[in-house]
């Protein structure tokens, strides 16, 4: 009896277990409203099939439906569903000509995302939109006291990001006063900020042929709907691209999934503080992390261990940029 008990004690340990590791499907009305909008537009899921979940680690993810082998599509956006430079433009191009300046891609694109925002129901992307985050977790969106408790490099490297989206976003208001002042309501920094970081987070690699004249750069920007709930994984072994042949942007993955894993994605071999500054995660144990120190911080340790000759020294490594 006593053999018994422990038996089915420890079975329903192991189901408990398994129940908190399991993935929890996420499905509610924001998803239900994407998938059928996708569904009216062409959008026709292939094996494997994918659907929103959340995970214990990650959080909202794409669960798998069936095994996947390598060589596998695990998901294909029709061009007409994503947001491209060329989408932006047909729809900003009026208020561009009348500006002297040129805005970047994230920019337009940001710009884009709030004009469609204002819309509501009445924008085509409104679907899209509406399962878009509300808030990131970059450190843009950190108060004093919590940049205050990054190691100093990091923080380093998020004051600069910062300044730079405060730098774009002073553009942008300048653009729309002159040239779209009608759209000014909805330009505020924290409106801003988040469709900022809704391209900064979620926009794939497109590359595109077209001339666009009205842009800054030559960044290839593209949103993709369902695409972006993949989560980042740095073992992820994939193949993004825009298939001309099927009209469609594919992803291809090189790794084994079982039913119900959880599939990913890369952005690429990043160390956790270009990880948290541009997409605001971190992952434990990441392979691609990275401890920077400065120059300055060596040579004081080699002054306080009497290292004879710093100077010469010092003087032969900043005349080869062994410095840097």
């Amino acid at each position: 009896m006593a053999s018994n008990q422990s038996k089915a004690s420890r079975t329903l340990r192991i189901r408990r277990r398994k129940e908190k590791s399991s993935p929890i499907p996420y499905i509610n009305q924001e998803y239900i409203a994407l998938c059928q909008w996708m569904k009216r537009n062409q959008f026709v899921p292939k094996h494997p099939f994918l659907s929103s979940a959340v995970f214990q680690n990650t959080g909202r993810g794409l669960m798998t439906h069936q095994p996947i082998t390598p060589g596998s599509i695990i998901v294909s956006i029709p061009h007409h569903l994503l947001i491209t430079p060329h989408t932006v433009l047909t729809s900003l191009r009026g208020h561009i000509r009348k500006w002297d300046k040129r805005l970047s891609s994230q920019q337009a694109m940001s710009i884009f995302l709030l004009a469609e925002k204002a819309k509501h129901e009445s924008s085509f992307w409104y679907p899209y939109i509406n399962i878009l985050p509300k808030k990131y977790t970059t450190p843009s969106f950190f108060s004093e006291t919590e940049l205050n408790l990054l190691p100093k490099t990091v923080r380093s490297r998020a004051s600069t990001e910062i300044s730079k989206v405060h730098t774009a976003f002073k553009l942008v208001t300048d653009f729309i006063r002159s040239c779209w002042p009608e759209l000014a309501p909805v330009i505020t920094l924290p409106d801003f900020l988040w469709a900022w970081y809704s391209v900064n987070t979620r926009s794939v690699y497109y590359k595109h042929n077209l001339c666009e004249e009205f842009l800054a750069d030559g960044n290839h920007l593209a949103l993709a709907p369902f695409l972006d709930l993949l989560n980042h994984s740095y073992d992820a072994n994939i193949t993004a691209a825009f298939n001309v042949n099927s009209n469609c942007y594919e992803i291809q993955t090189e790794n084994t999934y079982r039913k119900y894993d959880q599939v990913f994605i890369s952005y690429g071999n990043h160390d956790n503080a270009h990880l948290l500054v541009e997409y605001g995660f971190v992952l434990p144990n990441n392979p691609n992390d990275a401890v920077e120190f400065s120059f300055d911080s060596l040579l004081d340790i080699a002054l306080r261990m009497e290292h004879t000759h710093l100077k010469e020294k010092r003087d032969v490594l900043q005349n080869g940029c062994f410095d840097k």
